[in-house]
């Protein structure tokens, strides 16, 4: 090692530190004009620092009094060190005097700090902003993603599980593809409302589309005809094979829980019979 080496090393004054730094740095007087901001606040912001310095004052800009500039700059000029929120600006609307070489909008974390004189005193105010816009589009895009499949998944549930008017009094809701706990109170819900808003006198439930009927799907048969006859209508459960029989009966089913039939047009034939109703080409009638 030579003589004329010696440490520590000489180092970048500190203004060309901080015009370097990676991060959006501006600093205020305390009456909110801007006195001084690095490169990166150029970038960030899309403005030139020729036309802003001196000319843009963060306490009279609609955005930045918008977003609570005057609170924020009362707390730190108080001695305050504040870290805020992601907020949005749009660089078209910073105040007409900034030269603004484009049209963007963006969002911005700040860590608002003072900037205190030898004697202690508070003398200007600093602001780091750090852009976060790409995190905010991905937190959007992903509640968009979920809130398309939250209506999707309520359109595929009514779909599958319509509530159809057969007649006057009758009612129909057939099953189709696997029932689970969420899917079971959705249907037993749009059921109940249905009876009420058509005064049912009977519900037939046709599950010949259902391809497994296990004890979760036995135990909402169960319940869904105790919570219909709770309402004052009869209940027909159609498409019910041997498997499902002894599924039912492992469970405690009665009989007298509810009518139990081969298919929809027994289901149906059943609830004519019971309303005392005939079809013919005319229409329908009552037989008694």
């Amino acid at each position: 090692m030579s003589e004329e080496s010696s440490f520590p090393e000489r180092l970048p004054e500190l203004p060309t530190i901080l015009d370097t730094l990676p991060v959006s740095l501006i600093i205020y007087r305390p009456d909110g004009i801007l006195v001084w901001m690095n490169r990166s606040a150029e970038q960030l912001w899309v403005a030139v620092r020729a036309g802003v310095i001196g000319r843009f004052n963060i306490l009279e800009d609609p955005q930045s009094v918008e977003q609570g500039s005057h609170e924020l700059f009362a707390r730190v000029l108080a001695g305050e060190t504040v870290i805020t929120p992601a907020v949005e600006y749009d660089t078209r609307l910073i105040h007409s005097t900034i030269e603004v070489t484009g049209t963007i909008r963006i969002w911005v974390e700040s860590t608002v700090f003072p900037m205190r004189t030898t004697a202690g005193t508070v003398s200007q105010v600093v602001i780091m902003h750090r852009n976060v816009t790409e995190r905010i589009e991905q937190m959007r895009a992903i509640d968009a993603a979920q809130n398309e499949i939250r209506i999707q998944r309520q359109a595929i549930l009514s779909l599958s599980s319509p509530v159809v008017q057969v007649w006057e009094g009758i009612l129909a809701l057939p099953l189709v593809g696997s029932i689970d706990t969420r899917r079971a109170q959705a249907i037993t819900e749009d059921l109940l409302n249905a009876i009420v808003q058509h005064q049912t006198d009977i519900v037939i439930i046709d599950i010949t589309g259902v391809p497994v009927v296990d004890t979760l799907v036995a135990s909402y048969l169960i319940s869904a005809a105790r919570a219909v006859r709770l309402l004052g209508s009869q209940v027909v459960v159609v498409g019910i094979s041997a498997e499902i029989a002894q599924t039912l009966v492992q469970l405690g089913f009665e009989s007298n829980q509810f009518m139990t039939l081969a298919n929809l047009q027994a289901g149906i034939a059943w609830a004519f019979e019971q309303l005392g109703l005939e079809v013919s080409a005319q229409g329908y009638s009552r037989t008694s």
